[in-house]
């Protein structure tokens, strides 16, 4: 994995492991990242609009969604929601 971190969102899309955010030690993270298990290699994506940890993520259809999550380690919270489209090459936030 590019970016080590913990307390990451996590999904599965066309066969790969997304995994979003995150933090360590202390530090929140923005990165997108995905791994694709048939070529063992790891790719780095668009980042999202804001760092965030502490949150989940969920593939419905084409889409992936991830609600809100902490913008600072120690318990924050945030309002925005973030999906990641089909393209994959930018995300939305409301």
């Amino acid at each position: 994995m590019p970016t080590a971190r913990s307390g990451m969102a996590v999904a599965v899309l066309d066969g790969k492991v997304f995994a979003f955010s995150g933090e360590r030690l202390g530090v929140t993270f923005n990165q997108n990242e995905a791994y694709d298990p048939v070529t063992n290699t790891w790719s780095v994506l668009v980042l999202m609009p804001m760092s965030v940890h502490g949150t989940g993520a969920v593939t419905i259809s084409e889409t992936i969604y991830i609600p809100a999550g902490g913008t600072l380690n120690g318990g924050t919270a945030q309002t925005t929601h973030f999906r990641l489209p089909p393209n994959r090459n930018s995300f939305r936030c409301k």
